[in-house]
């Protein structure tokens, strides 16, 4: 017992990171401030590369004054081999147990029924795939790299060209749809060859990484992932004034790295500066119960600043620019947010089983002696990690309700009118 609440105790600290580390992530690129991801791009890694340049490159042509964006050699081997040999040649009828590596049997069997009677999505796979081989580099370059001049930003290189990109992918697409569908389909039973690749030449390991790892894909919440991607596709492919919902986002991330800008400017329009706001929010903190746990308090601290800052009559015209009609749809979608909800169950669910069913497999406990290579838990494995309560955790709902005030907030609480651009 004393072993299980030292457990909770750690995992719940964990959780608290991650989701205050999630949060500051999705707050800082919303916003546009690349930096952190810069200084990972750019750190130093082995044989004196750094991040993702070990990867691919960047050629410069002065004859033409033209910029090249591609893989290393060895790099761009690997996946010529080992992946677009898999998304573009393999059929059904040429696989078996060793010539391929990121599909596997009952996956591309999936995707080939997803292609359609007639074909009709029978290149969507080899097409994104082969894009993202072609184009991957350049935007990971433009969009991390360290400018020599500040003739180029993110955001720039965000409105002008990745609305565009995610047209001419196909990622807007019926064919895209499809393919999400098929490989959540799946998903629960994938073993490409790709894991084994990843394990190390111990038996011992062996069994314990593939019992979690077809542990995990059985228990995630498939539908739920399905439900999410389709929907967020929905939205950002849908169209708006600045040719998709996708453009309008990076607008509104343009104009919330101006308003940070401007929070540092004394001299300024205060309907332009959100400091009035952001002092309000801190005033509420000190009012709040001090035993009001996370995330409760960072929901509700956010919800009294959506209202301070939306709801300044004075300023809404101005502030609209901040909230566009795209993704006002998107924050009220309820199919949505409940299946985020659901993944973040599930992925509470995932943290505690896997972690749970390391610890006791080297006991003995998990192992199923019909089964020696040990891709299935044994029944009384099962039941001892189902019976430590650890599992089917739900979202409380005054943490939904409060969730729900934050975003709603700018249009029950103060009335608002969304941009349309």
């Amino acid at each position: 017992k004393q072993w299980y609440q030292r457990r909770v105790r750690g995992t719940i600290f964990n959780m608290k990171l991650l989701f205050l580390t999630i949060f500051l992530v999705s707050i800082t690129a919303s916003a546009g401030f690349f930096s952190p991801i810069n200084d990972w791009f750019w750190r130093d890694g082995a044989y004196g590369a750094s991040g993702l340049t070990r990867l691919m490159r960047k050629i410069q042509d002065e004859d033409y004054n033209t910029l090249r964006y591609e893989w290393w050699d060895f790099a761009a081997e690997d996946i010529n081999n080992y992946i677009l040999s898999d998304m573009c040649n393999m059929t059904s009828d040429k696989m078996n147990q060793y010539n391929s590596f990121i599909l596997d049997k009952s996956c591309l069997a999936a995707i080939e029924h997803a292609e359609g009677k007639d074909g009709e999505c029978a290149q969507f796979k080899c097409h994104f795939t082969q894009f993202l081989y072609e184009k991957l580099p350049e935007i990971l370059f433009n969009l991390f790299e360290r400018p020599q001049d500040c003739s180029r930003s993110p955001k720039q290189y965000l409105i002008t060209e990745l609305a565009p990109l995610l047209e001419s992918s196909g990622f807007c697409s019926p064919c895209a749809r499809r393919f999400v569908r098929a490989l959540t389909e799946c998903g629960p039973t994938y073993t490409g060859n790709v894991m084994y690749a990843l394990l190390r030449d111990d038996a011992h390991y062996t069994e314990d990484f593939m019992g979690r790892v077809a542990l995990g894909l059985q228990n995630v919440n498939w539908e739920a992932v399905r439900i999410v991607l389709e929907r967020s596709m929905g939205h950002l492919c849908t169209p708006s004034p600045s040719g998709s919902c996708a453009g309008s986002l990076t607008l509104m991330a343009q104009n919330i790295e101006q308003l940070y800008i401007n929070s540092m400017v004394i001299d300024i329009d205060p309907c332009e500066n959100p400091m009035e706001a952001y002092n309000d929010m801190l005033e509420y903190d000190r009012e709040l119960d001090y035993d009001m746990s996370f995330p409760d308090r960072e929901l509700a601290l956010g919800e009294r600043f959506a209202k301070s800052f939306f709801c300044k009559k004075e300023c809404k015209e101005t502030r609209q620019l901040y909230y566009p009609c795209c993704f006002r749809d998107i924050l009220g979608d309820k199919k949505l947010k409940k299946n985020l909800f659901k993944l973040v169950e599930n992925a509470h669910d995932l943290y505690y089983l896997l972690g749970m069913m390391h610890e006791a497999w080297w006991s003995g406990r998990m192992r199923d002696a019909g089964n020696p290579g040990g891709f299935r838990l044994s029944p009384e494995g099962y039941e001892y990690i189902k019976g430590e309560g650890i599992i089917n955790f739900k979202i409380p709902k005054v943490t939904r309700g409060l969730f729900e005030s934050m975003v709603s907030a700018p249009v029950l609480k103060c009335g608002m009118e969304c941009a349309d651009y």
